[in-house]
């Protein structure tokens, strides 16, 4: 979940509660307005404030009773896993109920209230609805769990999207740029759809980067099937520690044994260039670390490198490549230019 989605879900509950200061009244009003998305969003998150407004409580509650109030007031629908849902919030008013004495009643009340709306509201909309589309800026990475259970690292600058119907009738997802998956098995395929590029599986551990027209995959676990643009018969199939790799129209190549650790280190913080063209280690660092870095000298475009950068500061990355290439670096006008 980004830190971004927690803080308006927030505003919007201190909106529900009055407690709105003025700057964060201007913060929520452009939230709102910026898409319908986030408005459906608020109404939603509206309604179940609306309809579990916690009774005038003389005595400790009768659990029992007051669940049943609170449940039929919420009319939960027949979503994603309606009875996990259900025992998840009774679970949180039970575990209130024990813990705290009879003087801390409302005010527990009211803080259960509170975490069952948020849980409720990020379980809906981020599992309980089968489309989606999530995208990453420079800098950011992402972990969605999709409602297989499938787990999808998202890397920087990368998005994703599926359609309504995800699990009900196929297992299908679109992505442009880079992401991990974690693909939980069941009787239907799961597919990744590049712009040039389909890979499918049942249930494995592969990496899948599509960058302008070259689409690679990587597997970890398990066995793939990269195909180009879903033809059956112009496919390869990849195993554990092999590489798959379609550039442009070109049939599948593949690449019977890879480091799969340097590959997938982009997860952990790391880089790593084997023979790369300076260009493009120059679009990755501006990804990674959300920076501008251009060359002034078109000749050094072509120096291939190879380096390891192990969660390292970005000076000291860029210093280390203007060392290599016997050049010198300067900022300027907000980019890092190297000469």
């Amino acid at each position: 979940m980004r830190k971004r989605d927690i803080k308006f879900i927030n505003l919007c509950i201190k909106s529900l509660n009055g407690e709105l200061k003025e700057n964060e009244r201007k913060s929520i009003d452009e939230w709102l307005a910026a898409s319908e998305e986030n408005k459906r969003m608020y109404n939603e998150l509206k309604k179940v404030w609306i309809h579990s407004e916690p009774p005038v409580i003389q005595d400790i509650p009768d659990i029992d009773l007051e669940w049943t109030k609170f449940k039929t007031g919420l009319q939960l629908n027949s979503g994603y896993n309606k009875k996990t849902k259900i025992d998840f919030i009774k679970n949180i008013f039970s575990s209130f109920h024990n813990f705290f004495e009879k003087k801390y009643a409302i005010i527990v009340y009211s803080a259960a209230v509170l975490i069952i709306i948020s849980s409720l509201f990020l379980w809906d909309h981020y599992l309980s609805t089968s489309s989606f589309n999530v995208k990453t800026s420079k800098g950011e990475k992402t972990l969605i769990t999709l409602s297989d259970g499938t787990k999808v690292h998202l890397n920087c600058e990368s998005s994703i999207k599926c359609s309504d119907g995800y699990s009900r009738r196929d297992r299908k997802v679109y992505l442009e740029g880079e992401a991990y998956f974690e693909v939980i098995k069941n009787r239907q395929n799961f597919i990744v759809i590049t712009p040039n590029a389909s890979t499918k599986v049942l249930g494995t551990k592969f990496n899948v980067r599509a960058r302008g027209e070259e689409t690679r995959v990587i597997v970890k676990t398990g066995v793939v099937i990269l195909n180009k643009n879903d033809k059956e018969n112009d496919s390869v199939k990849l195993e554990k520690g092999e590489m798959g790799l379609i550039s442009g129209k070109d049939s599948p190549n593949k690449i019977d044994s890879v480091d799969t650790e340097s590959f997938l280190g982009w997860m952990d913080g790391k880089l790593f260039f084997r023979q790369e063209p300076l260009h493009n280690i120059i679009e990755e660092l501006n990804r990674a670390y959300d920076v501008t870095i251009q060359i002034s000298d078109s000749t050094l475009s072509a120096h291939t490198l190879t380096a390891t950068f192990d969660n390292l500061p970005f000076p000291s990355v860029i210093n280390s490549i203007c060392l290599t290439l016997g050049s010198e670096y300067k900022f300027e006008n907000d980019k890092y230019i190297i000469y």
